[in-house]
């Protein structure tokens, strides 16, 4: 159950992630939004985001399995010689979703613009899903940091780590969930700016 679950989201990060990209390199506003007539598109770091956690996911997968391999006396010359290259990937990967993440949170925060939002394509949209164009949400760009960081721990042989990055999947589902409600009952608070950026805002002004 635990490996069809893992198989499904790292094939739904890597399929979600590329159609994205594929519909802004091309302009097919379906793919950038994923429902016809929805004016709210997916931005393009979202979609790196998704498509680097698929990857990451898939490598987590093939490990475990090339694992059990091992402990059944399959040899696997060739995929231990790639594993301090795989390994080196996993963590630039689940580096990047933090760092993606973390970047987006703090032009939030303080105000900036630091050009990472429309670094792959210019969002030319009328979308008022999000304060800046080409920027993810708020929560999205948490969750990415909770992501990220579940992923780089996952991989682990410490069992508090482990733990731990199992909680931060668990926050993750929790925000994607609350955004779910709030698209779903027109809840704004639920899934754009979260009240924190707002009390961070006031306290600086």
């Amino acid at each position: 159950m635990r490996v069809s679950r893992l198989r499904f989201l790292r094939v739904a990060g890597v399929v979600l992630g590329a159609a994205v990209l594929v519909g802004w390199q091309f302009d097919i506003l379906l793919l950038k939004t994923g429902l016809p007539g929805e004016a709210a598109t997916t931005k393009a770091n979202t979609a790196v985001c998704l498509l680097l956690s698929g990857v990451c996911l898939w490598q987590v997968q093939a490990e475990r399995q090339a694992k059990r391999r091992r402990s059944q006396g399959d040899r696997l010359r060739s995929v231990h010689l790639l594993q301090p290259l795989f390994s080196v990937l996993y963590v630039l990967y689940s580096s990047a979703i933090v760092g993606i993440g973390l970047l987006t949170l703090l032009q939030y925060w303080l105000g900036w613009d630091l050009g990472i939002d429309q670094l792959l394509f210019q969002d030319q949209s009328d979308s008022t899903a999000t304060s800046h164009p080409g920027r993810m949400g708020f929560n999205t760009a948490l969750n990415f940091i909770f992501i990220g960081s579940s992923l780089f721990l996952i991989r682990s042989h410490d069992k508090q780590k482990v733990w731990l990055a199992q909680l931060l999947a668990a926050i993750a589902g929790l925000v994607a969930a609350q955004a779910m409600v709030g698209y779903a009952y027109d809840v704004r608070a639920f899934y754009q700016l979260s009240t924190l950026q707002h009390q961070w805002q006031f306290i600086r002004h």
